[in-house]
């Protein structure tokens, strides 16, 4: 079972309102999340570069099953860009083969949300053997 999506959303308030695009994971275990962790480069107003490394170290560090990813779109439209698709695509294919699976990806304005997972565009891809 996962975290409530209240509890996802409270827990990105910090991004939510930024004037420049940021990006966040949530580390979860147990269906709590344990840890999150800034992993993004801004690059501009309408750009953030996810740090892969870094985004996969902690979530080895804080001992987590699996993550979501979280990024804001400041101009408050949530919709995802071409290269926010292939993104979490390519996280989404490393999580699966290092064994720490990306559960969604929410991209966040003020006022609204976009669920990856909702829309159907991604999979969930919950570890079968753990309560993730």
């Amino acid at each position: 079972m996962l975290p409530s999506q209240h509890l996802i959303l409270k827990a990105v308030e910090s991004i939510r309102h930024t004037q420049t695009e940021q990006a966040m994971a949530l580390y979860i275990a147990h269906s709590t999340i344990i840890a999150h962790c800034q992993i993004g480069k801004n690059c501009g107003a309408n750009q953030v570069l996810v740090d892969a490394k870094l985004l996969f170290e902690t979530g080895w560090q804080v001992a987590a099953e699996c993550f979501i990813l979280i990024h804001s779109h400041p101009s408050g439209k949530v919709e995802p860009s071409l290269s926010d698709i292939s993104a979490t695509e390519f996280l989404s294919d490393i999580g699966q083969a290092l064994e720490l699976p990306l559960l969604d990806h929410y991209i966040v304005s003020t006022s609204t949300h976009f669920s990856f997972v909702e829309a159907g565009l991604l999979e969930p891809n919950a570890p079968t053997d753990s309560l993730c």
